[in-house]
């Protein structure tokens, strides 16, 4: 366990999943579209399901690329933006 740690934008996306869920928070019904989002590759097995609850609970919005698509940067730290 390294508490310090910077945590990533998909790991943030489970934690906040999870947390919903136990406070009985309903989740979204729709999925996010994927459409313009380059890198869904790029997310872990493990984080799939709460990205796209991240995204279609407004959790998470991407980060805007110079050719008009969105990134999601499942590996990069998250913020408070």
């Amino acid at each position: 366990m390294q508490p310090n740690r910077e945590i990533t934008r998909e790991e943030l996306a489970v934690v906040m999943m999870r947390y919903a869920k136990s406070c009985g928070i309903a989740g979204a019904d729709a999925e996010p579209s994927e459409e313009g989002i380059t890198d869904w590759a790029d997310v872990s097995s493990f984080a799939m399901s709460s990205i796209k609850w991240a995204l279609a609970n407004g959790v998470i919005s991407g980060v805007d690329n110079l050719d008009g698509t969105r990134s999601l940067c499942p590996h990069d730290s998250a913020s408070r933006a």
